[in-house]
């Protein structure tokens, strides 16, 4: 789960980091008025570092809001990207469900409660304003390649395919191995592992020239918490 590292980092990156650029740039000029302008009038100069100071700690407090804001926001930006805008309004508890994302193509993460008839309409692409299938041509607008889907693991309509390990053989190739390899992963085993007993699996990809795209979502058994690892793998841009 997302927590205070996390959050730490960004504070420490988008924060800390040009404040105290910001704050080196300041006392570079209070050294400059300092031996010149307000050379021998020592009131001027505090007068001078106090504002200085005031402006570093404006800067840090602003910066320090926006962090928290975006961290607040995130599960909502997440589920708009990559699952469907606008979120359902049955869609509650939404939170991130692993590590913050670094770009807007890596991991999507999040778990939710949401009803049957929701968690269905995911699995089948069919909330209004569905935005998983539209990952590729975003990702290929962005790196300059073909956006046609070449493979797909998917129902014969399209949607998630519900896991079990005699279907999933047929797909334990090469091509397939960014999907296939995080069922095992999950699962902490080296072999298509067996069908859950603590939750339903099911099962999304996509691949192409302009990358890869593998959806893992569970349903916690005998409750309505859903889990949704949506994961694009952009090749690199065409040059």
């Amino acid at each position: 789960m997302i927590g205070l590292v996390e959050l730490s980092s960004w504070w420490l990156r988008d924060v800390l980091l040009p404040t105290a650029l910001v704050g080196g740039a300041c006392g570079l000029v209070w050294l400059g008025l300092g031996a010149t302008v307000w050379r021998g009038r020592p009131r001027l100069r505090w007068r001078g570092f106090a504002a200085l100071l005031a402006v570093a700690l404006v800067w840090l407090g602003v910066g320090t809001r926006d962090v928290v804001r975006r961290f607040d926001e995130l599960p909502f930006e997440l589920f708009r990207s990559h699952v469907a805008d606008p979120i359902p309004a049955a869609v509650q508890d939404l939170a991130v469900d692993g590590p913050a994302p670094a770009t807007s193509f890596a991991t999507a993460s999040v778990r939710f409660r949401a009803p049957a008839a929701v968690r269905r309409a995911i699995l089948q692409h069919g909330l209004p304003g569905s935005a998983t299938r539209r990952l590729a041509a975003r990702i290929a607008a962005t790196n300059g390649r073909n956006a046609r889907v070449t493979g797909r693991i998917c129902t014969a309509q399209g949607g998630y395919v519900p896991y079990d390990p005699q279907t999933f053989s047929g797909y334990d190739k090469p091509e397939w191995a960014f999907v296939i390899d995080r069922l095992k992963r999950d699962a902490g085993v080296a072999t298509l592992p067996p069908v859950p007993v603590a939750h339903d699996l099911f099962v999304y990809a996509e691949l192409g020239d302009w990358g890869s795209l593998a959806c893992i979502a569970t349903v916690d058994d005998g409750t309505d918490v859903m889990h949704l690892a949506i994961v694009p793998l952009p090749n690199a841009p065409w040059r």
